[in-house]
Parts: structure tokens; C-alpha cells; sequence
């Protein structure tokens, strides 16, 4: 059973990235959201230049500023470490429409600022 308390620093992988913040994965749990205000500070987001689609738009890069550099959170193969945020359970649906998004029972809100060691574990090696 997963169920993370919060304040616990937990090791996933990236999903997704785009302008509202990251979706991480712990392989069999995929509801794992890092918003923008709860990225390092300071940071900046680049959008891919390559999206042509309305939807693909907001997909891009974030980056850590720290010192002069700029530090990417981009490769899907490493591993992210997060502090948990907040953890929210949603009432199982009576009935749910075809066309609707894919019910996630349990929302895990995480933060990569205030502490060393979170973020891409690369940047800490």
C-alpha cells in the first residue's frame, strides 16, 4: 500500500514537464504533482519551440538558477527526489462519463524547495 505522510522525501521519476509545473511517477503511482510555485527558487520555465499544437504548448523545461548556472529538470531516466506537500483523497465516482479523464483516487502535491538534496538527484552528485 502507498501512502506517503507529509514532510517524507520520496525518489521518482519525471512524467511530464510544462508552464504549471512537473508530473513525476514512482512507477506504479502516477498522481504526483509539483506546481510552480513549489519549484526551486529562483527558476525559469522554457517552452519547446517545436510544439505546433494549441495543447502542447505549455510543455518545456524548468531550470534552477543557482549561481550563474542553470540547472535542467529534464532527463525521464533520473531520479527526482521530493518532500511530500500534501496528500488529498477524492470521493470514488458513482458513475464517471467515457469521455472523462482517468479517476485518480489519491493527488500527492510535492516541493523541491527549502532543503538540499531535493530535486534531480545529478545535481547533488
Amino acid at each position: 500500500m502507498f501512502r506517503p505522510f507529509v514532510g517524507e522525501v520520496i525518489a521518482a521519476k519525471l512524467l511530464a514537464s510544462n508552464a504549471d509545473g512537473l508530473r513525476l511517477s514512482v512507477g506504479f503511482f502516477n498522481d504526483i504533482y509539483v506546481p510552480a510555485h513549489l519549484m526551486p527558487i529562483p527558476n525559469h520555465f522554457e517552452a519547446d519551440p517545436i510544439n505546433r499544437n494549441e495543447n502542447e504548448s505549455k510543455k518545456g523545461t524548468w531550470f534552477w538558477d543557482y549561481e550563474g548556472e542553470h540547472y535542467a529538470i529534464e532527463n525521464s531516466e533520473d531520479e527526482i527526489r521530493f518532500r511530500v506537500q500534501s496528500v488529498s483523497y477524492s470521493p470514488f465516482p458513482l458513475e464517471q462519463p467515457k469521455e472523462s479523464k482517468r479517476f485518480a483516487p489519491m493527488l500527492v502535491t510535492a516541493s523541491l524547495l527549502k532543503h538540499e538534496g531535493l530535486g534531480p538527484i545529478y545535481w547533488w552528485v
